[in-house]
């Protein structure tokens, strides 16, 4: 079993490796699971354990993978005991919508940094506010880290309202934050570098594959009810038209208290043979996927996801029963892609 790993924690990677995926369109086969590498239409269907086999040896001549404690910083051994250099971002973590990963990424990849020679020599300090799904926190989250902490650099943050509430103070301060965007403005505000699609182009991605695979008459999206939520599922709905299908989006709160009434609901809603895309976190993702199989509705639509759910803890807790079922629009690199910054990560 192959998947790729979901955005919310690689997108880190891909910020300071400048590591994502394969620029190659070659479908891939593996034990009855089928990926596809792009990030447009990509899929990744989940079909029960996950795929430990390792790298083998570099042919002679070659560039050996890389592994812990080599390719970061100045890849000298050494610890950096300099004076740190501050960076900080806004990252959101709350029952059922907890993008914490992403920083932690970040900060595995520092620390390899700073055991290694730093940033000429200075360690670099990963400074990290929860914007706790409030408006006012995450104001104050950008001004506690630019005014008082005094970070250099806002990079990496995972959060719904950053962008939206922080874009014109960041202009102000003279910050272009490089972030994994989630509402419209991480892509369209000049402050802003997404390294992502983001919710609204990766559930695009998503049903585009759904509706290849065959979903007609109607396409159903679902998605965490927050102050960005209309925009995440925008796109499924302008591409459904397109189709001439029906398209109809369910915001729904999280934690999900009774996942097997939304998603009856939400089969019921997209009628047999039509479409259903998620655009969740793997736990809430996995409670509506699970009751779909307990209800015996997996056959009854056609399945997609946005990014987050391309998880291996997703496809083992699946199993077999989703197998070639599950259309994730994978969006970034294989985790056994044998690239040295995928074997470092």
């Amino acid at each position: 079993m192959r998947v790729r790993r979901s955005a919310s924690v690689i997108a880190a990677l891909g910020l300071l490796l400048a590591a994502c995926g394969s620029s190659s369109d070659d479908t891939e086969t593996t034990g009855g699971t089928e990926t596809t590498e792009g990030t447009d239409a990509s899929t990744a269907t989940s079909g029960g354990g996950t795929d430990t086999s390792s790298t083998e040896s570099a042919a002679p001549g070659t560039k050996k993978p890389a592994t812990a404690g080599e390719g970061c910083g100045l890849d000298n051994g050494k610890k950096a005991e300099g004076d740190p250099i501050k960076v900080g971002n806004v990252t959101t973590s709350v029952p059922g919508i907890d993008f914490s990963g992403g920083p932690a990424l970040q900060q595995a990849y520092f620390d390899c940094v700073n055991e290694n020679g730093g940033i000429n020599g200075r360690p670099i300090e990963l400074l990290v506010e929860n914007d706790n799904l409030k408006p006012e926190d995450a104001a104050a989250a950008a001004r506690k880290l630019i005014e008082s902490d005094k970070v250099v650099a806002v990079v990496g943050g995972f959060s719904i309202l950053d962008c939206a509430v922080n874009a014109d103070y960041y202009k102000e301060k003279g910050y272009y934050a490089i972030v994994a965007g989630v509402p419209a403005e991480c892509f369209s505000s000049p402050n802003f570098a997404a390294a992502n699609m983001g919710p609204a182009y990766s559930a695009l991605g998503a049903t585009q594959v759904v509706v290849e695979k065959g979903a007609k008459g109607k396409i159903v999206s679902m998605i965490p009810r927050t102050a960005t939520s209309a925009y995440g599922n925008s796109l499924v709905g302008v591409y459904a038209k397109e189709k001439g299908m029906e398209w109809e989006n369910i915001e729904i709160d999280v934690p999900i208290a009774d996942p097997n009434a939304a998603i009856i609901d939400a089969v019921n809603r997209a009628g047999e043979g039509g479409g259903i895309v998620l655009n969740f976190t793997p736990p809430e993702g996995l409670k509506l996927l699970k009751a779909a199989e307990e209800q015996g509705l997996i056959d009854k639509v056609v399945w997609g996801s946005s990014t987050p759910l391309n998880d291996n803890s997703v496809a083992a807790a699946l199993g077999q029963a989703w197998a070639g079922k599950l259309n994730v629009n994978a969006e970034l690199s294989l985790l056994d892609d044998p690239a040295p910054e995928m074997e470092l990560y």
